[in-house]
């Protein structure tokens, strides 16, 4: 499925959101650490990485991602 391309650690590298339940946002596609602070979506939403499996990261937005929408 298509979705909304708008990860970007340290206004860098741009990924892929798979899917937001909440705050909770799951992305790949980019690299990231622990902790990392990243802006999500064209709003530029603050987020933080909280876990990381693989190629896929889960970040914990500081304010709800209502903007963010996966396209499928």
């Amino acid at each position: 499925p298509a979705v909304t391309p708008a990860v970007t650690p340290a206004g860098t590298s741009t990924g892929r959101i798979r899917r937001v339940s909440g705050p909770l946002v799951e992305a790949c596609g980019f690299a990231v650490a622990m902790s990392e602070l990243v802006e999500l979506g064209p709003a530029r939403l603050p987020a933080e990485a909280v876990a990381i499996r693989g190629d896929l990261v889960t970040l914990q937005a500081y304010v709800y991602p209502f903007t963010l929408m996966v396209i499928r």
